[in-house]
């Protein structure tokens, strides 16, 4: 059986507010993350679609003064809460600055 074909995305996540991770005692401050996928193919009969099999959250922020970085583990949908939250908390600060 031939290897699965993988393919890896990188992308980057913006946040407004601190926030906190799952297994993190501390959070984390506001800023722009980078973000990396590991995606397997799926060959349907008609279709080709890849599936997320590992992801992971750069820290710290993108440009952050820090010696050490590393990339913590995360699952895509703890990311969406993560990021849902985030947003609405700051849905009222942009609401007010267009007033």
């Amino acid at each position: 059986m031939p290897a699965a074909a993988t393919r890896t995305i990188r992308s980057q996540v913006l946040f407004q507010r601190h926030f906190r991770l799952p297994g993190l005692s501390q959070p984390q401050p506001p800023g722009t993350y980078g973000l990396t996928a590991h995606q397997e193919v799926i060959l349907g009969e008609s279709f080709v679609t890849y599936r997320t099999i590992a992801a992971f959250l750069q820290l710290p922020a993108l440009g952050a003064m820090s010696n050490q970085g590393r990339q913590v583990p995360i699952s895509l949908d703890e990311l969406d809460l993560i990021v849902r939250a985030d947003w609405e908390a700051a849905a009222p600060m942009w609401l007010e600055s267009r007033v």
